[in-house]
């Protein structure tokens, strides 16, 4: 059983989502409506990404997700560039907004936000309660502070 947790911070949840392997679920304050996705960093990154964004768009919660787009993240800010088949564009619009809106830092403004007990890293099952409060395990933490020194 994973043990899902809300992150409330915008630091540690653009931490978490750009970690290279998030799945995450955002709920609306105002409508109640909740959107699954999941962000992948490309297998050869450059320096500001890309990472793969998909959406939950059927049951199987593992497999049933759809392609949107390319997420940026460099000195300009954090930016979504939509691609994907036609028909999503519903989706794409949604996906932008939560980007848009963690860039700015307003998204724990106007929705929540949880991660589903997993390391948006490295993918693996949270058991400590600290990994589980932010998301990401204690080697991928530190990994994670290399980088950013």
């Amino acid at each position: 059983m994973t043990a899902t947790a809300q992150l409330s911070d915008p630091a540690a949840i653009r931490e978490f989502v750009l970690a290279g392997n998030a799945t995450f679920t955002v709920v609306s304050r105002k409508t109640g409506e909740r959107r699954t996705f999941r962000a992948a960093l490309a297998p050869n990154p450059k320096l500001d990404g890309p990472w793969f964004v998909s959406m939950l768009t059927g049951p199987d919660n593992e497999n049933h997700y759809r392609y949107l787009g390319v997420v940026w993240s460099g000195t300009a800010g954090m930016r979504f560039t939509p691609h994907g088949k036609p028909g999503m564009e519903g989706a794409k619009e949604i996906v932008g907004w939560v980007f848009r809106a963690l860039e700015a830092g307003t998204l724990t403004e106007q929705a929540e936000f949880w991660h589903e007990g997993r390391c948006g890293r490295c993918g693996r099952l949270l058991t400590d309660p600290e990994s589980i409060a932010r998301g990401l395990g204690p080697i991928c933490i530190e990994k994670e502070s290399a980088i950013a020194a």
